[in-house]
């Protein structure tokens, strides 16, 4: 079994806000924790995101590479 963690979702306020202001910290420190607690994998929710989605999934998948090595699922409504 494998444990994928699903904290870092578009709906969190902290997480809605580091995107907004373009702070990666709150979301790495929670993908550090979520390594931490033994995560085989991070799962990155971004939902509908609305003005330049493709720009905000890269900030996200950037803020979480540069602290973990865990492989990333995007559960996102964008294929692109």
């Amino acid at each position: 079994m494998k444990l994928i963690a699903d904290n870092i979702r578009i709906t969190k306020e902290s997480i809605q806000q580091a995107l907004i202001k373009k702070d990666p910290v709150p979301i790495q420190t929670l993908a550090k924790l979520c390594a931490q607690q033994g995560a085989h994998g991070i799962d990155i929710n971004t939902g509908p995101l609305g003005k330049d989605p493709e720009a905000a999934m890269v900030f996200f998948i950037k803020a979480v590479e540069q602290v973990t090595d865990l492989p990333l699922f995007l559960d996102t409504t964008n294929p692109v």
